[in-house]
């Protein structure tokens, strides 16, 4: 007990020296054969004391116990000591040799080993690892024939999937909200499972409904059933649908008249179920392989056959077999099949199944198909295009007896009318409302300097000056909104350009100014020469009663002429553009020295 103390005191830090070392010299495989030792000394002494579980929790942690000098300290403790041994294989990487240990008569016993329960659990975890491994090394060993040689004999996946096949399946299953891992051996392992027959499971009758994982190929479809889920594969798919197709044709043929004619007729719920919901199996290589005859020990044997057919898109052939009622099937399909239609695939694909079904209507009523079909087209009136229902009317039909018809189906495309205005109505003003934002948005850019690209390249202003009015103020209340109005404030900056930034605001009540900008132009040859334009950026639209920023960038060019002596400012003549409009403004004053 003191021995053990002190390695758990100094192996912390002896593992550390040994994996801290990255360069694979004579210090670092030194490093790692103490550890080595002491990893071995550690695990003999809680052998010695009979610590099971603290020498497999030290297995089950990276370690480096020497293999061969530990294999005898498990020999003389049997199957007590059997986990240990198997997280000594595991840790090892000997998987190979772990497999051949995981069998029930090495594990289960007695005085502390593992119960059958337990065993069959640690094996499921212990394979659905390997399954789930990176390494196809390990991938392969779950798969080689069920056993640990690949010579056939029973190993750990064969005996878990005959005595335990609910965790037997669980090897195969992707982790929880993950995807499915490696679902091109699906057939794989379905051929493994076909040739798997459990024990049967203990429990409650009265399972009708479900398939037991013991009946004939019930865990190739169990575990087809978990993925499918899972997996969009087309393959798994069709995989899944020749199964169920097998086992409804397999029970029938071998016990028509006995009480496996319940099995047989859940395979073919399962399949007909399968075959309504899943979107990815093979319709045509499905309606190839169904029999012509339809299905045995079921009622409604045609019901599969309409099934593809409708997943093909052939409404004609699904509603003649539904309205000509072959088989057993029950009434009241064939509308239920069109209303499926119209909301899974939406309303011209509806409107395509309601007119087969009155065309189908037409074939197989005999004498009273018109009463049927008109009967048929009022209580579906919203469902069927009037102008084609008349084409398919005999010439021959009174009109009072069409009225009703029409009558109802015209008040309803009038008040499908009236509803797309009223939705049109709504969505131009939803339009009208996302534009002006968008456009508010724009001009609230424009009026910030660090959001225009061209701006922010100079950098901050070193000085701003108080805004200057370039428009007459207004003077009476009614005023304001007979024009626009234009303040300047004009930002220096230290490389010597001048930013005049134009605030406009739109005072006109009866809409927006496109296109506004100001214009400069120097009022003497020389201010032109002190400053020349170096862009204009103009505000693409400003809305009605809104204000927003329209700039002229001007730099400095004091080295072609210099100016005369006492002249501190330069004299711009200002004119503000905007839509066909030319409005003149004050002179603008800038500063030439400080």
């Amino acid at each position: 007990a003191a021995l053990v103390r002190f390695l758990e005191h100094v192996r912390p830090r002896v593992t550390d020296c040994a994996t801290g070392g990255a360069t694979g010299g004579k210090g670092d495989r030194e490093a790692s054969l103490v550890s080595g030792m002491v990893d071995t000394v550690m695990l003999a002494s809680l052998v010695a004391l009979d610590r099971r579980w603290d020498a497999v929790d030290l297995l089950k942690k990276p370690n480096r116990c020497h293999e061969a000098s530990s294999l005898h300290l498990f020999a003389e403790k049997g199957v007590r000591y059997a986990e240990a041994l198997l997280w000594l294989y595991r840790s090892g990487g000997a998987h190979e040799r772990a497999l051949r240990l995981l069998t029930p008569d090495k594990c289960v016993g007695n005085e502390g080993a593992w119960t059958l329960d337990q065993f069959h659990r640690e094996t499921s975890d212990y394979l659905q690892s390997l399954w789930r491994s990176p390494n196809p090394v390990d991938n392969a060993l779950v798969l080689q024939g069920g056993s640990p040689d690949g010579h056939g004999v029973d190993g750990p996946l064969l005996h878990l999937l005959r005595s335990a096949p609910n965790l037997g399946l669980k090897v195969f299953l992707p982790e929880p909200g993950g995807a499915l891992p490696h679902p091109g051996s699906a057939r794989q392992i379905v051929e493994l499972l076909r040739r798997v027959s459990p024990v049967p499971e203990e429990g409650p009758a009265g399972r009708a409904l479900e398939l037991p994982l013991s009946a004939p190929l019930g865990l190739a479809v169990g575990f087809l059933e978990l993925v499918v889920g899972a997996c969009s594969e087309a393959e798994v798919h069709d995989e899944l649908a020749e199964i169920l197709l097998e086992g409804a044709l397999e029970v029938a043929s071998h016990a028509p008249h006995t009480a496996d004619g319940g099995l047989g007729q859940v395979f073919t719920r399962k399949l007909r179920t399968f075959l309504q919901t899943s979107k990815h199996y093979d319709p045509a290589k499905m309606l190839a392989a169904l029999p012509p005859q339809g299905l045995p020990l079921s009622p409604g044997a045609w019901q599969e056959r309409a099934l593809v057919l409708g997943r093909l898109g052939d409404h004609m052939g699904v509603l003649s077999i539904y309205l000509e009622e072959r088989g057993g099937v029950p009434k009241g399909l064939a509308e239920s099949y069109c209303d499926r239609i119209w909301v899974e695939c939406g309303e011209g694909a509806g409107r395509e199944a309601y007119e087969a079904l009155a065309k189908v209507h037409l074939r197989v009523l005999g004498a009273d198909k018109t009463a049927s079909l008109l009967q048929l087209i009022e209580s579906h009136f919203d469902r069927f295009d009037p102008s084609k229902v008349l084409e398919l009317l005999p010439p021959s039909t009174p009109v009072a007896q069409v009225a009703p018809f029409l009558d109802k189906a015209l008040r309803h495309l009038e008040s499908k009318a009236r509803l797309a205005q009223v939705k049109h109505g709504l969505l131009k003003v939803h339009f009208m409302n996302s534009s002006h934002r968008v456009t508010q948005q724009k001009v609230e850019e424009l009026s910030n300097m660090a959001q225009v690209p061209v701006l922010a390249k100079l950098g901050k202003p070193k000085r701003s000056l108080p805004p200057v009015l370039l428009t007459e103020p207004a003077e009476g209340e009614g005023d304001e909104a007979s024009g626009p109005s234009v303040r300047c404030v004009r930002h220096l900056f230290e490389s010597g350009h001048v930013v005049a930034q134009f605030e406009v605001r739109n005072g006109l009540a009866t809409g927006g100014m496109s296109g506004v900008l100001v214009r400069v132009v120097g009022s003497e040859e020389a201010d032109s020469e002190l400053y020349s334009v170096e862009a204009e950026l103009e505000l693409p639209y400003l809305p009605a009663n809104s204000a927003g920023s329209c700039y002229v960038v001007l730099r400095s060019d004091d080295r072609n002429s210099q100016p005369p002596s006492g002249l501190i400012t330069s004299t711009f003549s200002c004119d503000l553009f905007f839509d066909d409009h030319a409005l003149p403004l004050q002179n603008l004053e800038i500063p030439t020295s400080s």
